[in-house]
């Protein structure tokens, strides 16, 4: 036998044991309540508010757009003199 051929033979062998080794870890898995066909979590709808009021705020004062009470938003650098 050559060494290409005993190298073949000893690759299958890794591959036969690391696929044995993967079929009894999903069956502890499975075991323990864990499906492996399990459908990937799908988010569907809107942010949750906070994220974008947070964003929303920061996006105003930067632009100078006008504020809930009508008045001009004072960019962040202008609120900062001491």
């Amino acid at each position: 036998m050559t060494a290409r051929e005993q190298a073949e033979e000893l690759r299958q062998q890794a591959i036969q044991t690391l696929l044995d080794e993967k079929k009894a870890i999903d069956g502890m898995l499975r075991t323990l309540g864990y499906e492996e066909t399990a459908p990937a979590e799908k988010r569907r709808g809107r942010r949750p508010k906070q994220q974008e009021g947070g964003e929303m705020a920061a996006t105003t004062q930067e632009s100078g757009e006008l504020n809930d009470s009508g008045k001009q938003a004072m960019p962040a650098s202008e609120g900062l003199e001491g």
